[in-house]
């Protein structure tokens, strides 16, 4: 059975009866890697075709993933006596994260001092602090002189009439931290506004930003890895009607050509971000484009279905280049 038949925290065990922790000794040496992943159901690894894909691709290289979920890591001893259900378990030479936006405070911590003893991280503490915030995320790329529609930050006390008469409307409401698009609405009036911010306050801070209305139903998903962008696939929404492109909610996604001026932005995006393994979603407008969000755990199944990329494979040798593992 191989490594990546177990999962930490899913209480599986090997058929002699060892604990997972027979497999995880010695994990810098044998170029170890973890990938950091709730596990909602504890009887199954959370393995989604996304992990399963860089796995695979990372076993092509030598290097053995294992699926973690970071809250049931015992970090309280520091990085040299880790344990799982009250297990040592050995660090690993990287980390590579896949809860994205969604990251809680638990898997940052874990991911920071983990990074500090020497583990290589994707992405790194520093990016999790500042992509995993559309807030933050939003005030560097518009500093960096990025195009980023208007934005700002709002509580339930705002006054609607007045951001309306600043960002007009419709707007859009989004939580600082979700993916997938669940977390995001249009909102056409002060009193729906009203009622989404009722709706999304239980998900912490909240953004409201300029409908980019040319880019209804539309946008485009590009891919940057170690700092070069490798493709970019056009999404839309499933209805003529339909405000999100994402594909989590539905939306369809075609290959496209990945012009010079698309990749430069991508890339910078990603770059100002210190993301190395990036979705970048930019938003038609004008004659070019705007930055919606840079992702730092990017769905990539799609992607590679419509494109023909292998990205899980660019992922391992990124990864294995880094571990020095080539």
């Amino acid at each position: 059975m191989s490594l990546s038949d177990h999962t930490l925290g899913s209480g599986r065990r090997t058929a002699s009866g060892n604990a997972v922790e027979d497999h995880v000794t010695a994990a810098h040496a044998r170029k170890e890697v973890w990938i950091l992943q709730r596990n909602r159901t504890p009887k199954q690894a959370p393995q989604n075709e996304n992990t399963a894909r860089i796995t695979k691709a990372l076993s092509a290289h030598g290097i053995a993933a294992l699926p973690v979920d970071p809250y049931v890591v015992d970090q309280t001893r520091g990085p040299e006596h880790l344990r799982v259900q009250r297990r040592r378990v050995a660090a690993p030479a990287a980390l590579i994260g896949r809860s994205g936006s969604n990251t809680g405070a638990e898997a940052r911590a874990l991911s920071a001092m983990l990074e500090a003893a020497g583990a290589v991280a994707f992405p790194r503490a520093r990016a999790l602090a500042l992509a995993g915030d559309k807030v933050v995320a939003g005030r560097l790329l518009t500093a960096a002189g990025l195009p980023v529609p208007d934005f700002v930050e709002i509580g339930p006390g705002v006054d609607r009439h007045a951001l309306g008469a600043a960002l007009g409307w419709p707007l859009v409401l989004k939580a600082a931290r979700g993916s997938k698009g669940r977390s995001v609405r249009l909102v056409d009036g002060p009193d729906a506004l009203g009622s989404a911010i009722s709706e999304l306050m239980g998900l912490g801070r909240l953004m409201a930003q300029r409908f980019v209305a040319e880019s209804r139903g539309r946008d485009v998903r590009v891919i940057v890895i170690g700092g070069t962008a490798i493709g970019a696939m056009a999404r839309e929404a499933s209805s003529a009607d339909g405000f999100s492109a994402n594909i989590a909610t539905g939306g369809r996604g075609r290959a496209m050509t990945l012009s010079p001026k698309i990749a430069r932005l991508a890339e910078a995006a990603a770059r100002t971000l210190d993301v190395e393994i990036a979705g970048v979603d930019l938003l038609h407008a004008g004659s070019g484009f705007a930055l919606c969000e840079v992702n730092t755990a990017p769905g990539f199944v799609a992607f590679e279905a419509v494109t023909g990329i292998d990205v899980a494979a660019r992922i391992a040798a990124h990864v294995a280049a880094r571990l020095g593992a080539e």
